[in-house]
């Protein structure tokens, strides 16, 4: 091609036509310049095609992650409120005399178990990394920020707090009372206890389950509200955002 042109100015230029090619020779400079400017709008294209490609990508990562911790989570709460069940139905049956039966192994083994909110933060921390600053929204960026930021390190602190209070405090007196004691988070066997009576009577006891019922519904209001009120509209919100990148 570049030969072509040059063959042509070369003929102009043999016949005297200095004019003609002049004027060609500035077509042919705008030409030049016209496919310099299409090939960097495609270029442009291209780099943008692949940002937003990215973008999307760590939104659905994201909402993936968010979705996943959404529904453990549902499942880690309602286990905690069986347990505050079986705590409270544990409190009547001592405080009001009522005699031991078999059944009772599931919720002694429920009421000194808990589950917490495990949250996988690595999508946020891809996206953080990236900057949340793309996003087209700001309240689902202070959402965002909230959940995995103040809330997450929120319910750790709380989580740690428990786990103080059941190995320096709960433990020591569970173990007196029964044929074992079952670590936060599982309920595989069951806790029996070493004399009913014993433990009806036990002072020290209905405090550890009194405490550990308050520490339980603490954990429960946060939890749901972790869960309930921030995972499941943050999955929502991502909705919005994915919709319009997927737009671009």
């Amino acid at each position: 091609m570049i030969k072509f042109f040059r063959k042509i100015r070369q003929n102009l230029l043999s016949e005297g036509k200095t004019g003609k090619y002049f004027k060609y020779a500035i077509g042919e400079i705008v030409l030049v310049m016209v496919g310099i400017l299409l090939a960097l709008q495609v270029n442009n294209w291209n780099e943008n095609r692949k940002e937003n490609q990215l973008k999307l990508q760590l939104l659905k990562e994201l909402q993936f992650s968010a979705k996943d911790d959404f529904e453990r989570g549902q499942y880690q709460l309602s286990m905690n409120k069986k347990a505050l069940s079986s705590i409270e139905l544990i409190i009547n049956h001592l405080e009001n005399n009522i005699p031991y039966n078999d059944s009772l192994k599931n919720h002694f083994t429920l009421a000194h178990t808990r589950w917490i909110s495990q949250v996988n933060d690595d999508a946020y921390q891809n996206i953080t990394d990236y900057g949340l600053n793309f996003m087209k929204n700001e309240t689902t960026r202070i959402k965002i920020t909230n959940l995995y930021g103040i809330n997450k390190e929120f319910l750790e602190k709380l989580d740690e707090r428990f786990n103080l209070f059941y190995y320096q405090v709960a433990a020591p007196v569970l173990i007196d009372c029964f044929d074992q004691i079952i670590p936060p988070g599982f309920s595989y066997t069951k806790m029996t206890p070493l004399d009913y009576q014993e433990l009806a009577e036990n002072e020290n006891y209905r405090s550890v389950l009194n405490s550990t019922k308050s520490y339980l519904e603490v954990y429960i209001y946060w939890q749901e509200k972790f869960i309930s009120n921030n995972l499941g509209e943050i999955g929502n919100l991502l909705d919005a955002e994915i919709k319009y990148f997927e737009k671009k």
